[in-house]
């Protein structure tokens, strides 16, 4: 540039540098920007226009090539009405990216399933006991569970929704009745 300032640095241990005379990793990219201002220190671009066009990078985790690349991978996916992106997460098996988290451009995020409909949306991986979503605190005592049945526990077993049985428990797990209590009742 016309003040002298290296632009980008290429030292002799291969490290490349843009924006700092020092990299610290195979590319570092450092981009001064005042705090509260958008700082795209790096751009992927697809200038393909067409719904579902794509752009990406991808994390690989061991040396195969070709079509058995494996590792993970963020991509980009255009919306096909107004040029915002829709973000995923995933993973790549043999050079196929299976999507497993997506954040939508109307602000909807989806696991297990790439067209949320509702602000946070989980999809479960079977149809039996196993848990799609679950609620832990800080002890990692569980709070909640949601099963894959659609079976439900609230603070392991003070309530406790069988749906396949259209039943719930207070106090036990296996209701056997639509309502059944395990201890003391009082109603009014």
């Amino acid at each position: 540039n016309s003040s002298g300032t290296a632009q980008v640095t290429i030292e002799n241990g291969g490290n490349v540098g843009i924006g700092v005379t020092s990299p610290e990793s195979k590319v570092h990219i450092q981009n001064t920007i005042a705090a509260g201002t958008d700082n795209f220190a790096l751009h992927l671009h697809n200038p393909t226009h067409a719904s579902d066009s794509r752009v990406g990078m991808m994390f690989r985790v061991n040396n195969n090539t070709g079509s058995d690349i494996d590792g993970a991978a963020i991509q980009a996916y255009n919306n096909g009405y107004d040029g915002q992106a829709h973000l995923g997460l995933g993973h790549v098996l043999n050079g196929t990216f299976s999507e497993t988290l997506r954040i939508d451009t109307a602000n909807r995020v989806g696991i297990g399933v790439t067209n949320p409909d509702c602000r946070f949306e989980v999809k479960g991986a079977g149809t039996g006991t196993t848990v799609a979503l679950r609620v832990r605190n800080s002890s990692d005592t569980e709070l909640f569970k949601v099963q894959d049945n659609g079976d439900t526990v609230i603070d392991t077993d003070t309530l406790y929704v069988d749906a396949s049985e259209n039943r719930v428990g207070i106090g036990t797990t296996s209701p056997a009745l639509d309502l059944h209590v395990a201890g003391k009742v009082r109603v009014d």
